[in-house]
C-alpha cells in the first residue's frame, strides 16, 4: 500500500478560497449602505416628521430617537 505525503493530504484537505466570505462582505456592504444612508438623512425626514406627528422638536427627536436604527 502507498503512503500518501503531507503535501498530498493538505492539498486535499485544504478548503477553496473564497465561498461565503464573498456573501458575508456583500450583505455587510449593503446593511452599511442601507444604514449610514438614513443616518445622514435624517435632517429630510426630521421635517417631514416634525409635520406629521404634530409634536414639539423634543418629542419628535424623542420618538424618532426610540425607532430609528
Amino acid at each position: 500500500m502507498k503512503e500518501k505525503s503531507e503535501a498530498e493530504v493538505v492539498s486535499r484537505t485544504a478548503k477553496p478560497d473564497g465561498g461565503y466570505g464573498w456573501i458575508v462582505c456583500c450583505g455587510t456592504f449593503i446593511v452599511n449602505f442601507v444604514v449610514f444612508g438614513i443616518h445622514n438623512s435624517f435632517g429630510v425626514v426630521y421635517v417631514n416628521l416634525l409635520d406629521d406627528l404634530d409634536l414639539g422638536e423634543m418629542q419628535t427627536g424623542k420618538r424618532s430617537w426610540c425607532e430609528l436604527p
